[in-house]
């Protein structure tokens, strides 16, 4: 069937590959075919290929008939179950094997595991979904759109709804300076290429009004815009808040306008200051008993600010610029009032002394108005790190009880007692009833996220231990780990059940992966009351961690130590970030080659 260049070609292949002849049974196959699949190294020839992928579902069985009949395939992210039960995903190509006079006396198939790619996709779905971002696309040559699950959701459509090219900006977008802009911006991308980033109002069918961010990228075929591409965010709950601070912050500046403003002139080298009442009034001295101006004003500024204040005016007097200086007082209630001062400098003419003159106003409300924008801007940040924090939480989470329950899965498939198996199932159980707790606890993590401290609870800390350890029960019997737990039962902490669970996941799952290969893995859990906080220890014999090295991006993303080829940096930087968020610390002390030690400090009250 095959010449001695094809065997080779198909043998030394550096992927996995195959033929089979007309019957489906193996003729021949790379290295990699038996490695990929997890199939024995030995009288593979001759078996059919429904006997290798048992698992792979029949429609494979339909493309492979096809390919016989001349039709090549090309399969995207095919799912099969392999020997151990582990679930993969590959792509697949099939293309017949003809021979010299031109017909098919079999097919050759080749497969690309792409299990890792799958994850990360369906990581980044999830991820898309919790932060209400959803793509879009849309061809100009076919006037064709597309629309991802979560765009229809923030449209408020059905999934089988076709958007029309001619009225999707006029149909979906508010009249006016919304459905204008939004129109601009896509004729601006097909006729210059320029992308866009707008907010606009959007009303959905049902008549919802919300504020979305849309993103816009061009991309030209032969001088030619072809197609448009992009995102869509639901932005309403912050734009809304944003809209009324700066509501609020107009009102309010325009009522300062409309308040009393002081005038006063200073005459430079002598200090001789004349004010009119209002200026008294705004600096909380009065007029009656007063001396001196000037020493008054001084003495009513903090020392720091009028260090600024003076620092300022000197540096303009110097240019002869006119300029605008804001410094704050103490009331007689030890609030502090926001005055914003503007300065203009006469020149000097005919020897006569150096004049400054101008008006004062107070702009306290308006400097408030200011930090609560500054407060929202800072609350919004920190919301969009909590996501991309918590997209790590979840694939960094997700993985130890996915590993878990693979290894329990293995056992119960090489088990052939009864006995045995009965306590596999009950460990499965375990394992599943652990997954669906820590995904119900994300889930409190994305409703909270926008009011974290109120979703912090009273927790029992060795219940949690305890917890976790049944968790990865597998993973400690097959590292055959000793576990020795010194916490009281009646120590409680104050946490969130999510980030207690994962800080607790991250300290057990790293001793594990990086225990030193000379000695069994020991760990030792320990509490204490110390001042108003609880002090966890966690105590490993493993590798170790190098500290002069490594101190300062230890708790940093991405930031490995060892060469473990399953260590992606983040479990530190996450357990870091989660019991700093809780209001607690986490330090660390380590030794190369003898064993590492996690001190965590937690609210009790």
């Amino acid at each position: 069937m095959h010449n001695i260049s094809f065997t080779h070609l198909i043998e030394d292949s550096p992927t996995a590959i195959a033929s089979f002849d007309t019957d489906l049974k193996l003729v021949l196959h790379s290295h990699f075919w038996y490695s990929t699949f997890q199939l024995p190294q030995h009288n593979l020839k001759g078996k059919k290929i429904s006997a290798m992928l048992t698992k792979a579902g029949s429609e494979l069985d339909k493309i492979f008939m096809a390919t016989l009949n001349g039709l090549s395939h090309r399969i995207r992210e095919q799912k099969i179950i392999l020997n151990d039960s582990s679930v993969k995903w590959f792509d697949l190509r099939t293309l017949p094997i003809k021979n010299d006079e031109g017909l098919i006396v079999g097919l050759l198939v080749s497969a690309n595991d792409v299990t890792e790619r799958k994850r990360e996709n369906d990581l980044l779905k999830m991820t898309k979904q919790v932060s209400l971002t959803g793509g879009w696309e849309v061809n100009l040559i076919t006037k064709a759109f597309y629309w991802t699950s979560v765009t229809r959701s923030i449209y408020e459509v059905s999934d089988d709804f076709i958007p029309d090219i001619n009225t999707a900006a006029s149909e979906f977008f508010k009249e006016g300076i919304s459905r204008e802009s939004l129109i601009r911006a896509r004729q601006a991308a097909i006729e210059k290429g320029t992308p866009f980033d707008i907010e606009a109002e959007l009303i959905t069918p049902a008549g919802n009004a919300k504020w979305v961010r849309i993103k816009g990228e061009p991309e030209f075929k032969n001088g030619t815009c072809s197609r448009i591409f992009g995102a869509i965010q639901d932005i309403n709950q912050y734009k809304i808040a944003e809209l009324q601070y700066h509501q609020e912050a107009e009102r309010l500046k325009q009522a300062t306008q409309a308040s009393e403003v002081g005038t006063w002139q200073l005459s430079l080298p002598s200090r001789i200051a004349v004010w009119d009442d209002t200026c008294f009034k705004l600096h909380n001295i009065d007029k009656t008993t007063c001396a001196s101006i000037y020493d008054s004003w001084v003495l009513a500024l903090p020392p720091e600010v009028l260090q600024n204040v003076i620092t300022e005016v000197y540096s303009k007097y110097t240019q002869k610029e006119k300029t605008s200086i804001e410094y704050q007082v103490v009331n007689p209630d030890k609030t502090l009032r926001d005055i914003r001062a503007i300065v203009t400098f006469l020149k000097i003419e005919n020897n006569f002394e150096a004049q400054a003159i101008g008006i004062v106003m107070d702009v306290t409300k308006e400097k408030e108005a200011e930090r609560k924008l500054q407060e929202f801007a800072r609350i919004r940040k920190q919301q969009n790190e909590h996501l991309t924090s918590f997209a790590h939480m979840v694939s960094h989470d997700l993985r130890a009880h996915s590993t878990n329950l693979s290894m329990v899965a293995n056992f119960l498939v090489e088990e052939q007692d009864n006995e045995e198996k009965l306590k596999l199932m009950q460990m499965l159980k375990n394992a599943t009833d652990s997954l669906v707790n820590t995904v119900s606890n994300l889930n409190t993590v994305v409703q909270s996220s926008t009011e974290l401290p109120g979703q912090i609870t009273q927790l029992n800390l060795l219940d949690a231990i305890l917890r976790t350890q049944s968790n990865i029960s597998s993973l400690l019997l097959e590292k055959e780990v000793k576990c020795l737990v010194d916490v009281s039962k009646n120590h409680t902490v104050k946490a969130l059940p999510a980030y207690l669970d994962s800080i607790l996941l991250n300290l057990f799952t790293n001793s594990i992966k990086y225990a030193s290969p000379e000695r069994k893995p020991l760990i030792k859990i320990s509490s204490k009351i110390r001042r108003s906080c609880l002090e966890l220890s966690f105590v490993d014999n493993g590798k170790g961690i190098n500290l002069k090295k490594h101190s300062k991006s230890i708790f940093g993303m991405h930031k490995t130590f060892h060469r473990n080829k399953d260590a992606m940096g983040v479990g530190l930087y996450l357990t870091k970030n989660q019991i700093e968020s809780i209001g607690g610390k986490i330090s660390v002390e380590s030794e190369v080659s003898v064993g590492t030690t996690f001190t965590l400090e937690f609210q009790t009250n």
